[in-house]
């Protein structure tokens, strides 16, 4: 079992949050990424993209409520993958999607779901893992339920306990410079 240490993913939380605070300037939803990408995004990548954003949704949320540092880490890494074109506007209707799914089916159909989208997709399954983690620390600690729920995405998304920490160095979330 990961025991995942709050030095460990404090830069990327960092550098996330950051980006999350900032204003969205551009376009109102996923179209834009399409758009960005000259209207011809696959079908599969937007999939995956709405995955890593559930993840990171289901990490935020995992101890019960969604912290306003873990929204602002959430957004910024939004931001991040979509290049800016992502808007808060979409940002809040792919969350609220991600709240109904949960509601709905529940944490572990979820997280099942999550590692169906990305199965055969290593690195975009490794950015999802790393990605949660960094939400989870994105107010400064990492509750038994965060560290819970990156275990149970970890294992559905079959990246064992030694990649796991891999992936976390090989970042240096966390680490120093």
């Amino acid at each position: 079992m990961l025991n995942v240490q709050n030095e460990t993913i404090a830069r990327l939380r960092d550098r996330l949050k950051e980006r999350g605070e900032r204003p969205s300037l551009f376009a109102t939803d996923l179209s834009a990424i399409v758009a960005a990408q000259g209207n011809d995004v696959p079908a599969d990548v937007l999939l995956r993209f709405d995955a890593l954003c559930e993840a990171m949704y289901l990490m935020a949320t995992a101890d019960g409520h969604l912290d306003p540092a873990e929204e602002d880490t959430l957004r910024g890494a939004i931001r991040e993958l979509s290049e800016g074109t992502v808007r808060s506007v979409h940002i809040r209707s792919m969350l609220e999607g991600a709240q109904q799914r949960l509601a709905k089916e529940g944490k572990d159909a979820r997280v099942k779901a999550i590692a169906h989208n990305l199965r055969g997709d290593e690195p975009t399954a490794e950015a999802a893992f790393v990605l949660a983690a960094a939400i989870a620390f994105a107010d400064n600690e990492i509750a038994d339920e965060e560290n819970d729920l990156l275990n149970d995405l970890a294992e559905a998304l079959g990246i064992d306990e030694d990649k796991a920490n891999a992936l976390l160095d090989e970042h240096q979330i966390g680490g120093s410079e």
